[in-house]
């Protein structure tokens, strides 16, 4: 399951949505489902690093820039081994995991430091 979730806290915080299973299809079907002035209104994401939800969001909303959330950016560092933290070399012969848990067939993506966009665009 998925949530799609207003984090706008000038608007009150809010589930807008949610979608079966975390595949890219389900976001984009729930996406496409909205109005085109409401997808146009959409400046950033902030995604569980996925790269499902990186490919619908590029899809669907192709003017948002996407961040990673922060409850997901902390577990990642807190998960990541003390020696590599702060490393400013990354493997990029390793796959990282996929939305299911099995190997990415793409390499690890640097996480969102100073406005960069990430996944960066294909």
């Amino acid at each position: 399951m998925t949530s799609l979730t207003n984090l706008d806290t000038s608007s009150g915080r809010a589930i807008l949505g949610l979608t079966p299973g975390r595949s890219s299809k389900s976001v984009c079907t729930w996406l496409d489902a909205r109005e085109q002035a409401w997808r146009e209104g959409i400046e950033v994401v902030a995604i569980d690093p996925c790269a499902a939800y990186a490919r619908a969001v590029r899809q669907t909303l192709p003017q948002a820039t996407i961040v990673v959330d922060h409850f997901h950016l902390d577990r990642l560092a807190n998960d990541t081994p003390p020696e590599t933290r702060g490393s400013s070399k990354r493997s990029t012969t390793t796959p990282g995991p996929s939305c299911n848990g099995t190997p990415s067939p793409h390499p690890p993506r640097p996480s969102p430091t100073h406005g960069s966009r990430w996944p960066p665009p294909h």
